[in-house]
């Protein structure tokens, strides 16, 4: 069955809702952020994941066992990737609707359908898979090997892996920040969590019974990642 279904979020002063509809267009899903109580002019990572566990959610939703990426910048992307990133407004709300034709709201189709699975909103933006992230002062992109050992190291301290990694040298930081990569995107912890839950009747009538994804967690030891907005990803600036 293809349900619509809805993600409201109340984590950290953080409200809205995230909702997903059959799209017009055939097998795509249309998403509409209406978020609010985030920081103003602030870029966040927001992605879909593997498990309803709040606390333990698993990898981005990959059942392909792409590489993390973005569809704006690479050839490859997670399922649970959607956009990667979102920038609030001045009173910091994130006002957004998109249709995304790799995530699904058929329970015939479990590898894909979003439904009983988390998403959440990260604490910073995604690097979309680049190895790098975009200056917010200049909009121009710096790869983490041109980065400083001092600029590194406030990365790691900023989104939380310093100390637990045990990451010391300009190397190991570079290691890390690449892998973290390929895999979630560097966001740091989730700031706001949501589950994704059944928000109507099926639009396709059926008697099978819903499918919600199994709980237990992954166990690859990598927190999740965040993404870069849309908006000003398109001025990007490669050296």
């Amino acid at each position: 069955m293809i349900y619509p279904a809805i993600a409201s979020f109340f984590e950290n002063g953080v409200s809205g809702t995230i909702s997903f509809t059959p799209s017009m267009i055939h097998g795509s899903v249309t998403v509409i952020m209406d978020i609010n109580g985030l920081s103003p002019h602030q870029t966040y990572g927001i992605h879909i994941f593997e498990y309803g566990n709040f606390f333990r959610p698993g990898d981005h939703l990959n059942p392909d066992r792409k590489t993390h990426g973005s569809i704006l910048w690479t050839p490859e992307r997670h399922v649970g990737d959607l956009q990667n990133n979102a920038t609030t407004d001045a009173f910091g709300r994130i006002r957004w609707t998109f249709s995304d034709s790799q995530i699904s709201l058929d329970t015939n189709k479990p590898e894909r359908c979003i439904i009983g699975r988390l998403v959440g909103i990260s604490s910073f933006p995604d690097d979309m898979g680049l190895c790098g992230l975009l200056d917010p002062t200049t909009h121009k992109f710096r790869s983490y090997e041109s980065m400083s050992h001092q600029e590194l190291n406030r990365l790691a301290v900023e989104r939380g892996c310093r100390y637990r990694e045990g990451l010391i040298s300009w190397s190991s930081l570079i290691r890390h920040f690449i892998q973290g990569s390929s895999l979630h995107g560097n966001g740091g912890s989730l700031y706001s969590r949501a589950i994704i839950g059944i928000a109507g009747p099926p639009s396709i009538s059926s008697s099978q019974e819903t499918f919600f994804p199994d709980r237990i967690p992954t166990t690859n030891g990598f927190d999740p990642g965040y993404h870069t907005d849309n908006d000003l990803m398109p001025s990007m600036v490669f050296p």
